[in-house]
């Protein structure tokens, strides 16, 4: 029996140099909803941050955004639709 997971995904706010980080940002986030798993990551709306989200959400799966509460961050935050479950803003990495 497979047991539902939180999985931290780790990725860059940007897209970077080949197209194929992002396919592979959508495929991960594409598997985790398939297997009713939950994305946490870092809550930017875009690049591969942003491309994962997406998946996970286009899936139906749920999504935690960890994210500083500093402005120019906050800017970039995942609107996230009704199924974006968790946006948590910090004031530093400390307080998590």
């Amino acid at each position: 029996m497979e047991t539902d997971m939180n999985i931290a995904v780790y990725c860059g706010s940007a897209s970077g140099n080949r197209p194929s980080f992002t396919e592979g940002a959508k495929a991960l986030g594409s598997w985790i909803a398939q297997n009713g798993h939950t994305l946490v990551y870092g809550g930017s709306r875009t690049g591969l941050m942003g491309a994962t989200a997406d998946a996970v959400l286009a899936g139906g799966g749920k999504v935690i955004g960890v994210i500083p509460d500093v402005k120019l961050i906050q800017e970039r935050r995942h609107p996230g639709p009704v199924s974006y479950t968790h946006l948590r803003a910090h004031e530093t990495r400390h307080d998590l």
